[in-house]
């Protein structure tokens, strides 16, 4: 009888890599379908994000040096020369002496340098008695202070998570290039092997590393394209 003659694990990859010189294709998708799948370039952003400075809080945008020391006991008024419109730039400069209304999220008007809370401040009509002080930047996301333009955000050969998807929505980028998924077929072999779903004979076995096999592919980014069945017997074999 002539017996099967094994190899190492580590002899049985290198002869499938010299055997097997495999040039992975690539392919462009829509970020939306890209969960799972292997960055095939390096990733730069085209802008600053945030985009410009921009509000925390609801509150009025002042500049600092103006109320330095301010406190319920010691309120500093300013003059409100207008309000921050959502998704605009503001059309007001904060000179000293005054300041302007900014909503959570409103761009940053020129001449400010910070934002105090509407918790901390009166409302006297075209007067805001600012009661409390704060410092430099207080109350800002700063331009780019997330992400810089230019910067690498994801690297070549990465798998693209949820939160990948989510980085490259906030950048504007639609499309993204990834390695196509390496096909693979799996031969389960065995004359007790049989398919799930078939009834069990005595001596028989259902057919396990199909599926075990399967999810490592799928998990590993790969695509299962054809599942065999195969029988030991000589006989079966070559018909």
């Amino acid at each position: 009888m002539k017996f099967f003659k094994t190899v190492s694990l580590d002899m049985a990859f290198k002869e499938i890599s010299n055997k097997n010189n495999i040039i992975l294709k690539t392919e462009k998708i829509e970020i939306e379908n890209s969960l799972g799948r292997i960055l095939a370039e390096d990733i730069y952003s085209e802008l600053d994000l945030p985009s410009f400075n921009r509000s925390t809080v609801d509150g009025y945008a002042v500049k600092v040096k103006d109320v330095f020391g301010a406190s319920d006991f010691s309120p500093v008024p300013l003059n409100l020369k207008g309000t921050v419109v959502m998704g605009q730039k503001s059309e007001h400069i904060v000179e000293s002496g005054s300041c302007v209304y900014i909503p959570t999220g409103g761009m940053l008007p020129e001449g400010a340098d910070g934002v105090v809370m509407i918790e901390d401040c009166e409302f006297l009509g075209d007067e805001i008695l600012i009661n409390k002080g704060i410092s430099n930047h207080s109350n800002l996301i700063l331009k780019g202070s997330e992400i810089q333009k230019n910067q690498k955000i994801i690297s070549k050969g990465e798998r693209i998570t949820s939160g990948h998807i989510g980085v490259l929505a906030s950048i504007g980028r639609k499309e993204i290039e990834i390695f196509e998924k390496i096909k693979f077929s799996i031969i389960s072999t065995g004359d007790e092997v049989v398919s799930i779903g078939s009834t069990l004979k005595i001596g028989e076995v259902y057919d396990i590393n199909t599926h075990i096999f399967s999810s490592l592919i799928e998990e590993g980014a790969g695509e299962v394209v054809h599942k065999f069945l195969v029988k030991d017997s000589l006989e079966l074999l070559s018909k």
